[in-house]
């Protein structure tokens, strides 16, 4: 049975998980959430790092392919661990969603660290057809994997934002995915949908698995 192992820092890892394990049940998903040292997002690129490479190097080699479900991981660890490990497949989240055919104007959901990176920076410069406005929500993640993010929140902190997109609100955090559904009723005085990067990553995975299916077209 094919082995995929699903790495994170909090519930972002857990929810893709579960996503994966629906989806694709032909593969055996193992999860490896690095709760001590979470959330990600308040550290420094170095320490990601550390911590990433120190928690997969039991698997590093005896697994068909490693899933970074994290943005913070990706941006840190991805080349990095790609370039050390060549006889290891990986795979990552990388706003890759962001090409598909989803609108032109979205408002992004994500932390300092992502939209700080140079990585995220990049990503937009291939966008020129596209317009982008973030918010940053540093406090989310540890709100999330505590289960104190409430509706309540999600509305104060996006009251100001109502104009600035009419295509679609991204997650640029695989954990904002598991308040998806409240989130979804806090925006519903727009029209513009939610997207993550879950059904392009299983798209992915199966491509790189050489399997057929697996589009993430179920709704989550």
């Amino acid at each position: 049975m094919l082995k995929v192992v699903v790495f994170d820092c909090g519930w972002g890892g857990e929810s893709f998980a579960n996503y994966l394990e629906s989806e694709l049940p032909i593969v055996e998903v193992v999860r490896v959430i690095d709760w001590r040292h979470a959330p990600y997002n308040k550290l420094g690129v170095k320490d990601v790092l550390k911590y990433t490479e120190k928690a997969l190097l039991p698997y590093i080699g005896t697994v068909d392919v490693i899933i970074l479900a994290s943005y913070e991981v990706t941006i840190s660890s991805f080349e990095y661990l790609k370039e050390k490990y060549p006889e290891q497949k990986f795979l990552g989240v990388n706003f890759e969603i962001l090409n598909e055919d989803n609108g032109a104007k979205f408002l992004v959901l994500t932390t300092s660290f992502v939209m700080n990176s140079k990585f995220y920076s990049l990503r937009k410069e291939t966008l020129q057809d596209k317009t982008f406005s973030e918010l940053i929500c540093d406090d989310w993640p540890q709100l999330i994997d505590d289960g104190e993010l409430t509706k309540e929140m999600m509305r104060q902190k996006l009251s100001d934002y109502r104009d600035l997109y009419s295509d679609a609100v991204v997650l640029g955090c695989t954990q904002f995915s598991d308040v998806r559904d409240d989130l979804a009723d806090v925006i519903s005085w727009k029209q513009g949908r939610i997207i993550d990067e879950f059904a392009l990553l299983l798209k992915n995975l199966c491509h790189l698995l050489g399997l057929r299916g697996g589009d993430g077209k179920r709704k989550k």
